[in-house]
């Protein structure tokens, strides 16, 4: 069996298909809609994350929680934070208010050591555009917010984390090079 033929099987299986549709879903249902009240951002952000490190709990890659560095208002690319401005922060909040106590998450599957080539970096963000939509399910189509913008691509990306780490696990490949993938809490 072709490396091809062993992941269209695992894709095909109705309990692998039924976990990632849940998944997505539970995802959906938690509101991450960027605001000024940074501790219900902060709550919500965690919610997803925990969603993730359960998702992937099977898998031997490791997740880290990285604190946003306010530093990053000083890059080039960084925008302003309009979703914060209140009656009482017009001009909306500084960097270091709106990442207090907030983190992006990493999962890291390391490859073998000394592998030639280079790893792998993806990325999909959490947050998702107002006004808040809870999923609706009908069959196979998921509708709401995030589905696609972006945590429809979360839950690809864990998926095929998953399978990568059932795969390797029963030796059909070996990972030779690093996959990072990124989770922030805000746009890439």
């Amino acid at each position: 069996m072709t490396v091809a033929d062993t992941l269209d099987q695992m894709c095909a299986e109705p309990a692998f298909q039924q976990e990632l549709v849940d998944f997505l879903v539970a995802m959906c249902a938690v509101d991450t809609t960027p605001s000024a009240d940074v501790a219900a951002m902060r709550r919500h952000e965690a919610g997803v994350f925990s969603l993730v490190r359960a998702y992937l709990q099977e898998t031997p890659w490791r997740i880290d929680q990285r604190p946003i560095d306010p530093d990053i208002a000083a890059h080039p690319a960084f925008s302003k934070l309009h979703f914060t401005k209140t009656p009482e922060h017009p001009d909306g909040l500084t960097p270091e208010q709106a990442s207090a106590e907030r983190s992006n998450l990493l999962v890291l599957a390391d490859g073998e050591p000394g592998s030639a080539g280079r790893g792998t970096a993806v990325n999909a963000h959490v947050d998702v555009i107002a006004p808040f939509m809870p999923p609706t399910r009908r069959g196979d189509l998921v509708r709401g917010r995030g589905t696609i913008d972006d945590k429809g691509h979360v839950a690809a990306i864990c998926a095929a984390l998953r399978l990568i780490g059932r795969m390797t696990a029963g030796g059909a490949v070996t990972l030779r090079n690093s996959i990072t993938a990124m989770f922030p809490v805000e746009e890439e």
